[in-house]
């Protein structure tokens, strides 16, 4: 049964060739996908659009951060060594954006001042350019 789940834009492998001009185990971006999911639209190895079977293709497993390929590893070796090795400690991942208080970052910002610019001043307001620079407004 075909996969119902696949999306315009997708990269899929490909698992059976049939007569297409397309390489087994090469990966191919889906460009158009039938109503029912059971055809799909590619381009070959030879730059032509076609429309192939979707049960060809198999999914791309999520690609994993090598922090996380490290901690499955040391995983491994803690169960292997029935508990002789540390237990690893997870990944933690790294937040997007954060919030924080603006006298804290008016603080850092002086901070920045005087050691990479040597201008030993407060930063008193931030004010924000249109061209992706920051105006700091400094005090004595």
């Amino acid at each position: 049964m075909a996969d119902t789940n696949i999306n315009k834009g997708e990269t899929l492998v490909c698992t059976d060739p049939g007569r297409h001009a397309l390489t087994e185990g090469k990966e191919y971006r889906v460009i158009c996908v039938s109503p029912s999911g059971m055809n799909i639209q590619i381009r070959n190895d030879l730059g032509n659009r076609v429309g192939v079977l979707s049960r060809r293709f198999a999914k791309l497993p999520p690609k994993k951060s090598k922090a996380q390929v490290a901690y499955e590893q040391q995983v491994a070796l803690y169960h292997l060594t029935n508990g002789l090795s540390p237990f690893p400690v997870p990944p933690k991942k790294t937040p997007r954006s954060i919030k924080i208080d603006p006298a804290d970052a008016k603080a850092a910002l002086s901070k920045m001042l005087k050691e990479v610019y040597g201008i030993d001043a407060t930063v008193e307001q931030v004010i924000g350019a249109m061209d992706k620079s920051l105006e700091l407004v400094l005090g004595a």
